[in-house]
């Protein structure tokens, strides 16, 4: 934001402007009250990687962007590992955390969490998974099934989730249903 205040500047030096002046206007994926503490400041411009899908709960590291804000990574993401370990963009790894009383709130928040159920394929798995996932008034965001060798199958849900303990009682009762084999976080 500071380096889109100095443009601004740069073009109209001959007006005077104060950070006040000036309208932010962020994509539709950043969002500014997301309940994360970015170096111990509350507010930041943030946007949560799709590389991993942080969710309230879990661990997490952001990464300073050119242009917008800070994207959040969860600690054990292999792009933040790989990230923080290399000396090129070493430097624009920051703390990040959410805040306490974010984590368990009762609010609207929700987020993607992608869900890989590999099953024995049968009959009805996928309306078997889609009703237990609407038993739990759990949002079907996005569905994709991929049939693999041996009588097997891959679903890979996106749904909206509202924390860790949220999505670990979704993956606790799709491990329930008949067939099932396991049940991961992430697409593979």
């Amino acid at each position: 934001l500071k380096d889109e205040f100095e443009k601004l500047i740069a073009t109209a030096p001959e007006l005077e402007y104060t950070q006040s002046d000036v309208k932010t206007v962020l994509p539709k994926n950043i969002t500014r009250n997301s309940g994360i503490v970015v170096d111990g400041e509350r507010g930041c411009a943030v946007k949560f990687a799709k590389c991993c899908n942080p969710l309230p709960g879990d661990e997490i590291i952001g990464f300073v962007t050119r242009g917008y804000g800070v994207s959040i990574h969860k600690r054990d993401c292999p792009n933040a590992i790989s990230g923080t370990t290399s000396d090129e963009n070493k430097s624009r790894w920051v703390e990040a955390h959410w805040e306490h009383d974010f984590i368990g709130a009762v609010d609207n928040s929700v987020y993607e969490a992608l869900i890989q159920v590999y099953a024995e394929d049968r009959f009805s798995l996928l309306a078997d998974t889609s009703v237990a996932l609407v038993d739990m008034h759990v949002s079907i965001m996005q569905v994709n099934s991929q049939k693999r060798p041996n009588g097997y199958v891959v679903l890979n849900y996106t749904v909206a989730c509202k924390n860790i303990a949220h999505y670990r009682a979704i993956v606790s009762r799709l491990r329930q249903i008949k067939g099932v084999v396991s049940v991961t976080r992430g697409f593979s």
